[in-house]
């Protein structure tokens, strides 16, 4: 996620909030015990955290000075800044897509030796590795319509 140091942009409320509606909507009948149970207290409380940092965050940003204030502002617009941002961006997902892959091949080596993993189905591993490549496809994708825009 972006940092920002000016006032909190539109997309963090609407994340906050999406959190906590997702989780209050699956407290709802509909949705099984399981989600209701293990998916909706995290996603509450993980909403209600953000928009309190959120709310903090804005009454920082408005007991500084106006000077400040604009500053603040205009580091976020700043090309140096983004450049750090998509650079710890590319990093982060090089990072993240090794360790799904070391995962996914310490998940096929030892299938037997793991009781949790050896009680699921290898159609959810299946599933994984292609939650995976959809991934990649969408990330090459976006970089591609990007070149062609910019």
């Amino acid at each position: 996620m972006k940092q920002v140091n000016g006032k909190p942009k539109k997309w963090q409320w609407m994340l906050s909030v999406g959190l906590i509606l997702t989780g209050l909507l699956l407290q709802l009948p509909p949705f099984p015990g399981v989600l209701r149970d293990r998916l909706a207290p995290p996603l509450l409380i993980s909403g209600f955290v953000v928009l309190l940092v959120l709310w903090r965050r804005v009454e920082k940003f408005e007991d500084l000075p106006l000077e400040e204030q604009k500053e603040r502002e205009r580091e976020d617009r700043d090309e140096r800044n983004q450049m750090i941002y998509e650079k710890a961006a590319w990093r982060c997902w090089q990072g993240e897509t090794v360790l799904f892959i070391a995962a996914y091949i310490l998940a096929g080596l030892f299938w037997e030796k793991i009781p949790v993993i050896n009680q699921t189905s290898p159609r959810i591993f299946s599933l994984l590795l292609l939650l995976y490549w959809i991934r990649i496809l969408i990330f090459e994708l976006v970089r591609w319509w990007m070149n062609r825009k910019y």
